[in-house]
C-alpha cells in the first residue's frame, strides 16, 4: 500500500497492517506533517506522517529520525511518570523513500483534545486588563473536560523543532 501526497508517493509501513480507512485532515496553514484519522480493525486511531517533501521537516538521515524518536520517547515517559496522561502510542515506523529521504509514521490512540495555541490565536489581546480573564476562560475546558475525571491529557506535537 502507498500514500499519495501533493508531491510524492510514499510507502505504508511494511510492518503495520493496512488500515480499513484513512481520513486525511486538512487545514489552512502549512503544518509540519500530514495527519489523519485511521480505522484499523474497527478501532479509531490518529496518524501523523513527518518528513514529507514540501513540508517543514525533511529527514535526509536515519540518525536524525532516530534521535528525534529517542527524544520523543523520553519526553512521553517523563510526562507519564509525572502523572500527565498522553495518547497511547500504537507504533512508530521509519520508512525510506525512493529518493533517499526518511518518513516517520506515528500512530496514537487519539489526537489530543484542545489546542491552547489555536485558542490564543482567537483572543483579542488589545485590552490588557482582560488578559487574565481570557486565560482563565481558555483553561477551563482544558481542566474540566467532560469525562476526564479532572485529569488533563496532553497531546504530543512531535516536530523536530520542538525537540
Amino acid at each position: 500500500m502507498t500514500i499519495t501526497t501533493n508531491t510524492s508517493t510514499i510507502p505504508w509501513p511494511s510492518e503495520w497492517r493496512k488500515p480499513d480507512s484513512i481520513e486525511w485532515l486538512s487545514c489552512t496553514e502549512n503544518f509540519h506533517s500530514m495527519v489523519a484519522r485511521v480505522v484499523m480493525d474497527g478501532e479509531l486511531q490518529f496518524l501523523k506522517v513527518y518528513g514529507l517533501p514540501g513540508y517543514e521537516d525533511v529527514f535526509s538521515s536515519y540518525d536524525v529520525v532516530d534521535q528525534l524518536l529517542n527524544n520523543v520517547i523520553a519526553y512521553r515517559t517523563a510526562l507519564q511518570n509525572s502523572g500527565i496522561p498522553v495518547p497511547h502510542n500504537k507504533g512508530y515506523s521509519v520508512e525510506q523513500t525512493e529518493t533517499g529521504e526518511y518518513i516517520l509514521f506515528v500512530l496514537e490512540s487519539h489526537e489530543g483534545d484542545v489546542s491552547l495555541s489555536s485558542m490564543l490565536d482567537n483572543v483579542d489581546w488589545s485590552n490588557a486588563e482582560a488578559w487574565a480573564g481570557y486565560i482563565v476562560e481558555m483553561l477551563i475546558p482544558l481542566l474540566h473536560k467532560e469525562g476526564s475525571n479532572g485529569h488533563l491529557g496532553v497531546g504530543l506535537d512531535l516536530k523536530p523543532s520542538n525537540f
